[in-house]
């Protein structure tokens, strides 16, 4: 018997879930060859991440800090690496992570009660999707010299 979701029952599976699931989920999209899709929740799961971690500072760093850093430094290096060869989809994917996490609540970190760290750091990842708009040639240009691919 096969277990088929769609996409749909996966985003919302996926809302409420805790934000590394959304990275073990990149994960597993990556190493099937759905890179781009594997990049836009690679970066749902760092959004929900970065905003747990602002709205709750005192953490202990061995915990929930450790974890994302973790994660960042494991399935992040890769996603990014294959990412950035082609600079407007990685801008694109990044917002469409910014419009998932929009339309859907989140109940590992409410989002009407830690409204300032929300709009922080849903603006942190503006930022960066303008940022690389605006150095796409750049990009191209340190990657090239790098010896790594663009696409």
């Amino acid at each position: 018997m096969t277990n088929t979701h769609s996409p749909q029952d996966v985003e919302e599976r996926l809302a409420q879930s805790h934000p590394s699931e959304l990275y073990v989920h990149a994960l597993q999209l990556f190493e099937q060859g759905r890179k781009d899709e594997a990049v836009k929740w690679f970066f749902a799961g760092q959004l929900r991440f970065r905003y747990l971690l602002i709205a709750n500072p005192g953490l202990p760093e061995d915990d929930e800090p450790a974890a994302m850093d973790a994660l960042n430094a494991t399935v992040g290096s890769s996603i990014n690496e294959w990412a950035a060869g082609e600079p407007n989809d990685w801008a694109d994917a990044m917002q469409a992570a910014l419009d998932w996490d929009a339309r859907y609540p989140n109940p590992t970190t409410p989002k009407d009660k830690y409204a300032h760290a929300l709009e922080e750091t849903r603006a942190g990842l503006a930022s960066l999707i303008q940022q690389i708009r605006d150095n796409v040639d750049m990009i191209r240009e340190q990657r090239t010299e790098a010896g790594l691919e663009n696409r």
